[in-house]
């Protein structure tokens, strides 16, 4: 006897697994260069010392004279300071400018009623213009806006 079977089939089922890395993007900008420009400005030369005490010193008057030297005359200024608040007046630096017919700048330091006064060279010419540059002291910073005036024209006129 013969026996016929069906024929079988098997079905084989494959499963693959993938694994990916994780993915990173990264995004560069470039931002253009760009332009600075700088402008000096030259102003003329003051000095500002922050003072530990806070207070601040000033001019408060520029007095004219000078003194007949026939036939030529020496003009002079008497500068005079002040505190904003408690201190001496006394060995204050001030530091001024003669323009005109002398050009100089001279220093000199305050007597203990804070005056200082400064004499220029004889002269021929009518007047002589004498500008505060500078007032310095270890203790008291330099105020110049609050100066009551810091330049004065000393004419033949206020000599005695």
């Amino acid at each position: 006897t013969t026996t016929t079977r069906p024929p079988t089939t098997t079905t084989t089922t494959t499963t693959t697994t993938t694994t990916l890395p994780p993915t990173t993007t990264t995004t560069t900008t470039t931002i253009p260069p760009t332009t600075t420009t700088t402008t000096t400005t030259t102003v003329p030369p003051t000095t500002t010392t922050t003072a530990p005490s806070g207070v601040g010193v000033y001019v408060t008057a520029l007095q004219p004279g000078g003194d007949i030297v026939d036939p030529l005359w020496e003009p002079s200024v008497q500068v005079r300071l002040g505190l904003t608040g408690a201190g001496s007046l006394g060995g204050i630096e001030v530091t001024g400018r003669w323009t005109g017919a002398v050009t100089s700048t001279v220093s000199r330091t305050t007597n203990p009623t804070g005056k200082a006064t400064f004499s220029a060279p004889p002269i021929s010419e009518d007047s002589l213009t004498f500008t505060v540059l500078t007032v310095t002291h270890a203790d008291y910073a330099y105020r110049p806006e609050l100066n009551a005036v810091s330049q004065i024209t000393v004419t033949r006129a206020d000599a005695d």
